[in-house]
């Protein structure tokens, strides 16, 4: 399941909670619609550009979820966070006064990330 802070741009994971949003509250009533109710200027400009481009997509859930080993968007999205965060503990592991315990603790959480990344996709809802 997408995780909303698996998005790096701001404006993008903004529209995706509100479109998350509207969908279960019941209230999704289309993108014209939706595109009034975005208050950032800068969103609403992603999703006019977005509508207009004369792109259908092919299989949509296979392209998020992915298929025949092909990565999905949904997961891309999740390994590039923890790549993210890992980078920051790695950082932090340079610093040259951090203690032997302080180092076991950024090592375990690195492990954990790692770990999390080789685990599958819940199910895209």
């Amino acid at each position: 399941v997408l995780q909303l802070d698996w998005i790096p741009h701001g404006d993008v994971r903004e529209i995706v909670a509100r479109r998350f949003e509207l969908q279960n509250k019941g209230e999704w009533t289309g993108a014209a619609a939706f595109l009034t109710q975005l208050e950032n200027a800068q969103a609403r400009t992603l999703v006019s550009q977005a509508l207009a481009e004369d792109r259908p997509l092919n299989e949509p859930e296979k392209i998020l979820k992915g298929y025949l080993g092909k990565q999905g968007v949904v997961e891309f999205l999740r390994d590039k966070s923890i790549e993210r965060r890992a980078a920051i503990l790695n950082q932090e592991m340079a610093h040259p006064n951090l203690t032997e315990a302080q180092q076991r603790e950024l090592l375990e959480k690195k492990s954990n990330l790692m770990a999390e990344k080789k685990q599958p996709i819940g199910r895209v809802s």
